[in-house]
């Protein structure tokens, strides 16, 4: 009884995700990934007063070192250096310099 309804969970997960790819054009993991990353992007360069180990806890990583390496693997860049290039003060600098 319960190995059928087993096959029936897999069977109506496999659908749910494949219902999800077709409409957001990717796996509810890497929705999920993007999503984290998107909101600590905005958390970096709106709450510069938080640390990178408190960005990494309020978007879901336990482990800032992983939170770092997964950030730098997705953006090509360390979060420091994603809040130095994005920060208000860095853009008006850039203009000054223009």
């Amino acid at each position: 009884m319960f190995a059928g309804f087993h096959s029936c969970s897999v069977i109506f997960n496999l659908l749910n995700d494949l219902t999800f790819r077709s409409a957001a054009g990717m796996s509810p993991y890497q929705f999920l990934i993007h999503f984290r990353f998107q909101k600590a992007k905005e958390l970096l360069i709106n709450k510069e007063s938080l640390t990178v180990k408190a960005i990494a806890s309020q978007v879901g990583f336990l482990d800032s070192s992983h939170f770092v390496s997964t950030f730098r693997r997705l953006v090509v860049i360390t979060p420091v250096k994603y809040l130095n290039q994005s920060s208000p003060t860095s853009a008006i600098s850039s203009v000054a310099a223009l």
